[in-house]
């Protein structure tokens, strides 16, 4: 079972892994020539046709009024049909500014992918930067303005960023990573993650990576990259968990956390649109006055919104969620969410009785394939009661439980479990649905999130 597109759409294919590698690669080659032998700005933006590979058009930045992007798509209107447009992309190294956006817009162009954003262009150059003075102001802001489409993605993410980071976090703070040989490289450390024996084994592994986080822009530069990834894979909300007590007993100040995170969540809702909840997490194995202590710690972060609910996490066996009755009193008379969902939950099936009385309230059960094979807890993406939940309407979402490890992104879960399941469009829906009515955002944003799901099931048919 496949999806594909209505035939009467106007947007450009999808991308291939390779084409979109490809393209990347040509621009950056681009750029990088107008430096080296022309000494032009450090712009570049190419124009493919609709087939994801052929370059109609290049160009690069000619001076601060001619900017690569506004070439190539003035150029692009003068020489090809309106309609042809819609169904190309234009790449360009950075994001577009206002000008480059409203042009690329006029011009009819159906898709811009960008490498990095402007943002990070403002901070690598520095505000007030004569030669550059950029707007703050995003190229989705300007296309969102407008009566026609534009498909926007970027800025792109890097692949292997996970274990890149770990070990330049590692040099900048002076942590020796442990004298292990999977601790050798980012190469050994990713392979490693396809070996773990059971969930005890991955705790001692990312216990070990967490080590190296210790500033405010460390846990902010690590939850910008999980952004990036995540908003190239689709996604429009995250609930992300963090543990500060990962961290504060190594001295880090439980605020340097929190912040950091907020940082980089406040910041992929201004430039990308992605919405976030942060979900504060106790660490099961460590004592019960350790958690209570944390939840003290952060009251001005819960009066301020910054954090959203709380959970638990690490070691299962032997300790048991009771321990934690009593703070998770305390957060509930303070208003934060909690023990309202059930996460993983796929032995819910073992227990008849209960699956119903489950699938009667309406509980969302937060189930992560891929996590679950890594960790050994199923054999096989298959062998997990997907169909047996949809059928009895239990309701589930798909997560990426903690995508550095255990095969990447949500999109990867997703596709793994199509690959098993080969789910129609409206088991689809059905599961898209559940988590947005199960998450813990405003209904506003549910409402702008369910409407997108009917759009997009709607443009969509299945293909046998």
């Amino acid at each position: 079972m496949t999806f594909e597109a209505t035939s009467d759409t106007l947007a450009p294919l999808s991308f291939t892994a390779e084409q979109l590698d490809s393209a990347a690669a040509k621009c950056v080659a681009l750029q990088q020539s107008g430096r080296e032998l022309h000494s032009k700005r450090p712009f570049a933006a190419l124009l493919l046709s609709p087939d994801n590979e052929t370059v109609l058009i290049s160009s690069l930045s000619l001076s601060h009024v001619r900017h690569a992007e506004c070439e190539v798509a003035r150029n692009a209107a003068d020489n090809y049909d309106w309609n042809y447009l819609a169904k190309c992309t234009m790449v360009s190294t950075w994001e577009p500014c206002a000008m480059c956006a409203g042009t690329i817009y006029w011009a009819h162009i159906g898709r811009l992918v960008y490498l990095a954003s402007e943002k990070t262009l403002q901070e690598l150059i520095g505000a007030g930067n004569v030669e550059n003075l950029t707007l703050d102001l995003p190229c989705r802001a300007v296309f969102a303005a407008g009566q026609t489409p534009v498909e926007v993605s970027g800025p792109l993410k890097a692949e292997g960023w996970e274990q890149k980071l770990v070990f330049s976090l590692a040099r900048k703070n002076k942590i020796a990573l442990p004298d292990l040989p999977h601790f050798q490289s980012p190469d050994a450390l990713a392979a490693r993650y396809d070996r773990f024996d059971n969930l005890d084994d991955f705790l001692n592994i990312h216990y070990a990576n967490m080590s190296v986080l210790i500033t405010e822009d460390d846990f902010y530069e690590l939850v910008w990259y999980y952004v990036l990834a995540a908003h190239a894979d689709g996604v429009h909300h995250a609930e992300v968990f963090f543990d500060p007590q990962s961290h504060t007993p190594r001295g880090v100040p439980i605020a340097s956390v929190t912040r950091g995170y907020k940082r980089a969540l406040d910041r992929a809702e201004s430039e990308l649109e992605v919405t976030s909840c942060l979900i504060m997490c106790f660490l099961r194995h460590l004592p019960v006055a350790s958690a209570e202590a944390t939840f003290d710690s952060v009251n001005d972060f819960i009066r301020d919104g910054s954090i959203h609910a709380v959970g638990l996490d690490s070691s299962e066996v032997e300790f048991p969620p009771e321990l934690f009755t009593d703070v998770f009193q305390k957060a509930k008379e303070v208003g934060l969410r909690h023990a309202e969902r059930i996460d993983h939950g796929i032995r819910l099936v073992e227990d008849q009785g209960l699956l119903k009385e489950i699938a009667a309230k309406g509980t969302l059960l937060t189930i992560c394939p891929l996590s679950n094979v890594y960790l050994r807890t199923v054999k096989s993406i298959a062998s997990l009661p997907l169909r047996e939940f949809l059928d009895s309407g239990v309701q589930f979402s798909l997560n990426s439980d903690d995508p550095a490890y255990f095969g990447d992104g949500i999109l990867n879960n997703y596709c793994a479990v199509q690959e098993a399941f080969g789910f129609s469009i409206d088991d689809w829906k059905t599961i898209a649905i559940s988590g947005v009515r199960g998450s813990w955002i405003g209904d506003e944003r549910k409402r702008v999130l369910l409407e997108k799901i009917a759009d997009v099931a709607g443009s969509f048919k299945s293909v046998a």
